[in-house]
């Protein structure tokens, strides 16, 4: 139902309930911004392109054209010599 509030909508209690889940303390400045996402990924290294499905929610199922550049992205880098470096390494 719109309009209807769950809970705790703050972005600490969000900190909190994530970091739970993910076993790592989670910040507030993380949740809400790609920005700290990207910056991982650039300051890793890691071979990255940042695809916007602005009429989609979890599901992508609004932006048909992003999506399918989505899953052309997804067969490139697990074809990419990135990939199978990251595969060919011991855990």
């Amino acid at each position: 139902m719109l309009g209807t509030t769950y809970g705790d909508q703050s972005s600490e209690a969000a900190a909190n309930f994530f970091s739970i889940m993910y076993g790592n303390t989670i910040t507030t400045d993380i949740l809400g911004t790609i920005k700290y996402i990207i910056n991982a990924l650039e300051e890793n290294n890691v071979p990255h392109d940042y695809i916007e499905f602005p009429n989609s929610c979890h599901g992508l199922q609004n932006d048909n054209k992003l999506f399918a550049k989505y899953i052309e992205k997804m067969n490139e880098y697990l074809g990419s010599e990135y990939a199978v470096r990251l595969l060919q390494q011991k855990p």
